[in-house]
């Protein structure tokens, strides 16, 4: 079989290995997936087997296609990265990813949850732009053969369940977001029915994140925040379900990012500031290229039409 390193001098091959991080991480990808293997250098020669403690190693890919579709990855990482507004999270899932759709060819789904604001029954401008922020990003990854599905995702439980909106504006405000998003050739399943798909795996996990688990692994502030975003925005009174409803967000974010990582292998694309999917998030790799005049697109501007309240 033909190897990486007879095509590629020494020196050139050296380079392609540590030139920059991305290339190393997506190299240890590789030899996990048996796309690569290691190279010894044991007295002046490589070796697959050393007979000796060696002066170095390497890793070798064992197809010349896999140089090209390495250096796709690395090249539209690098852009997605520079449009970035913040450190994207779990960076080495992101370039797996990626490396893997790029090799078969499937593709890679762009998640984006969308939220929704009482009172808030028509799409502004914020909503079109957010979607031609997405198409743009998933046009890069086109140009370096990696195919992409935007997965838009009306958050509507937690307006209907957990916060007790009115359901006539939400169904009307996420009515126009899917039409919005089939004019831009996305698809749009709200949480509803994938949590619906998913109904055993959904139990499971809302046994596992009881009230008890969720204090252990959220900082009291997070959790505080929850409680006056609940206090606000819900349709309760009492101390006692505000507090409820706060529980029962910080557990459906959970669940969602944990659903949502292994039904779809996707790349989160979130339209809210970095900060907000702290500790709810965990398990899926986001990306931050949303600017903050175009965060949250579905709320509107407040009283004095400078500041937006926030609201998921």
């Amino acid at each position: 079989m033909e190897t990486l390193s007879t095509i590629l001098s020494g020196a050139e091959y050296q380079n392609f290995l540590t030139s920059d991080f991305d290339s190393q991480r997506i190299t240890r990808w590789l030899l996990r997936k048996g796309g690569a293997e290691i190279e010894y250098l044991n007295a002046d020669e490589w070796v697959n087997e050393p007979d000796s403690p060696p002066d170095d190693e390497r890793a070798v890919l064992l197809t010349p296609e896999l140089m090209g579709a390495v250096n796709d990855v690395r090249s539209l990482w690098q852009t997605w990265r520079s449009l970035s507004y913040g450190k994207p999270i779990d960076e080495l899932k992101i370039l797996s990813r990626l490396l893997s759709n790029r090799i078969s060819g499937n593709d890679q789904v762009l998640y984006v949850p969308w939220g929704s604001a009482p009172g808030v029954f028509r799409l502004d401008w914020k909503e079109e732009k957010v979607m031609e922020k997405i198409t743009g990003i998933a046009s890069i990854a086109a140009e370096y053969g990696i195919s992409t599905r935007v997965l838009i995702m009306p958050a509507d439980v937690y307006a209907l369940v957990i916060n007790k909106r009115e359901p006539n504006e939400v169904i009307a405000y996420y009515y126009e977001v899917a039409a919005l998003a089939a004019r831009f050739g996305f698809d749009t399943r709200p949480w509803s029915e994938i949590r619906s798909d998913n109904s055993g795996r959904y139990a499971e996990l809302k046994e596992y994140y009881s009230d008890k688990r969720l204090r252990s692994c959220i900082p009291d502030d997070i959790i505080e925040q929850a409680i006056g975003q609940a206090a606000r925005w819900s349709g309760y009174a009492s101390e006692r379900d505000i507090k409820r409803a706060a529980f029962s967000y910080l557990r459906e974010r959970n669940i969602e990012a944990q659903i949502i990582d292994e039904q779809y292998a996707a790349i989160k694309v979130s339209a809210v500031p970095k900060a907000k999917d702290a500790y709810v998030d965990d398990p899926l790799p986001r990306l931050y290229v949303i600017d903050k005049e175009l965060q949250f697109p579905w709320l509107r501007p407040s009283g004095n039409g400078a500041s937006y309240d926030r609201y998921r």
